[in-house]
């Protein structure tokens, strides 16, 4: 039944967005998603914002009145809103296609329409850059504002050999990142894993220029044989999105759900000097059209020197995490295959309908959250002994191995570790060094961050840059073991074996 519903959803949404954009008056309720947040031009703060009405089609039109922002409720001004589709918001797309030879016939060449429509749905200032990869990568076209040099790049297209996935995520990024515009985004389709051992980097050597690029990636998974895993956790550290295509027949109708989603989004610049500096807030967008009102919120890491310019790069719109919506504000929507008239949508509604979301909860919470923009606040010494000891009413609380020390946890972030700033402050007596963690909880699940450049910070014995914590994982920070408890204390008696 859950299966059938999101196909009758996911139909219904293609052909509303076939009808025509949606007017500022014409839904019947409101989603707001709060996509991304810049805030390397502070006072001056930047967010990409999505806005979607009761039929889950983007709202457009909206004027800077429909829009109003606080922290911890005080209002912060608006400078001004941006369309995504407004001259000067230009984007740099890439395109990365695997050619290897399980590509070959079918997958190929659904592929190439579905790169060649989502080319259709680019504005007069878009760019476009071609990338594919196999034994190795090539790069058939930089970026151009050329839409038929483009379409020629992607029909010259061949599928052979092996499969250079980390490769080829690692060299999208460098390509987004020599972007000309201030706005960039990867989309890249694979079908399969890493094989054959042509790539020239490892697993982390292709997550870490992705995740520091500031191009997001939207991932679309072609068929069964994925390394999902790595597929999700790019698109987390880098806040894009991963969409999965059973068949090559769905890729047309996702690829221009994707073209939409970057084309009708708002940027909103906030005058954000009320805010104090070296700080970590909440911010929370408010949208009112149609007598509906709807917010989202997100944290915001102020950093500790204003700059007195303007974010010299706009946050890149992201497409909707693909959950519907349960309530008036928050994050879930469903990608919408737009903008390539309704003859290609009729066309593209059996692939739309095999479309499958297969985000699970943990993994919806985490690309809420900006990985890549987490630093270190020096907040003070809430912990400043191993002594500490949790309250009944305490919601999670972190439980050192052969000791009776734990340690409170809520919404608000803490850092763990050895250094003099961390709010749990580590005695270097139990071995360590330099390694710190924040953890923070964010819609009900705990996210865990590694801060340090270098020691051991484990998850379940295995290294971990970020983590979404269970109950009774075991955190280890140096050489001090930590499990997780997601219940109050003496809701569940703790487990005493840490051994995994």
């Amino acid at each position: 039944m859950r299966r059938w519903a999101s196909f009758v959803l996911v139909l219904s949404a293609i052909f509303a967005a076939a009808a025509g954009s949606s007017s500022a008056g014409s839904q019947q309720a409101l989603t707001v998603q709060v996509n991304a947040v810049d805030t390397s031009g502070y006072p001056a703060i930047q967010s990409t914002v999505t806005v979607l009405d009761g039929t889950l089609r983007p709202v457009t039109g909206l004027t800077p009145e429909a829009f109003s922002a606080d922290v911890g409720g005080q209002p912060v001004p608006i400078t001004s809103v941006a369309s995504g589709s407004d001259p000067g918001l230009g984007i740099a797309v890439v395109l990365t296609f695997d050619v290897s030879g399980s590509m070959a016939g079918q997958p190929l060449a659904a592929a190439k329409d579905a790169g060649k429509a989502l080319i259709a749905q680019l504005g007069p200032e878009d760019q476009v850059a071609v990338v594919a990869f196999s034994n190795g990568v090539i790069q058939p076209l930089g970026f151009t504002e050329d839409r038929q040099a483009a379409i020629n790049a992607i029909d010259a297209l061949v599928a052979t050999g092996n499969t250079a996935l980390y490769q080829g995520v690692a060299e999208s990024a460098a390509v987004a990142a020599s972007g000309p515009l201030p706005r960039r985004a990867v989309v890249l389709l694979s079908d399969g894993v890493d094989f054959g051992g042509v790539s020239q980097v490892d697993r982390g050597a292709s997550l870490a220029p992705a995740a520091a690029g500031g191009a997001p990636f939207y991932l679309v998974g072609l068929g069964p044989d994925l390394d999902e895993a790595y597929l999700r956790e790019l698109a987390v550290v880098t806040r894009g999105d991963l969409l999965l295509a059973p068949t090559p027949e769905a890729l047309t109708a996702l690829y221009g759900g994707i073209g939409a989603a970057l084309r009708q989004q708002y940027v909103i610049t906030l005058d954000g000097s009320g805010i104090p500096a070296d700080s970590t807030a909440v911010l929370r967008i408010t949208v009112t059209s149609g007598g509906t009102t709807a917010s989202a919120e997100t944290p915001v890491l102020i950093p500790a020197v204003a700059t007195p310019s303007t974010p010299s790069q706009p946050p890149s719109p992201t497409v909707p995490p693909g959950t519907p919506p349960t309530g008036g504000g928050g994050s879930g929507v469903v990608v919408l295959a737009g903008g390539i008239g309704i003859g290609v949508l009729a066309l593209g509604a059996v692939g739309g309908l095999l479309l499958l979301r297969r985000r699970s909860r943990r993994t919806a919470a985490a690309a809420e959250m900006d990985f890549r923009r987490v630093q270190e606040q020096p907040t003070g010494h809430l912990f400043p002994t191993v002594e500490a000891t949790v309250a009944p009413d305490s919601v999670a609380y972190l439980e050192v191995e052969g000791r009776t020390d734990m340690f409170p946890l809520g919404d608000s972030p803490v850092t763990v570790g050895f250094t003099s700033d961390c709010s749990i402050h580590l005695p270097e007596e139990m071995g360590g060094g330099s390694e710190r963690v924040r953890i923070w909880r964010r819609e009900g699940s705990f996210m865990l961050h590694t801060l340090s450049r270098i020691g051991v910070v484990q998850v379940q014995g295995k290294p971990a840059t970020w983590a979404i914590l269970e109950d009774g994982d075991v955190v280890q920070v140096g050489r001090v073991r930590m499990r997780f408890h997601d219940k109050p204390p003496g809701s569940a008696a703790p487990s005493s074996d840490a051994s995994e």
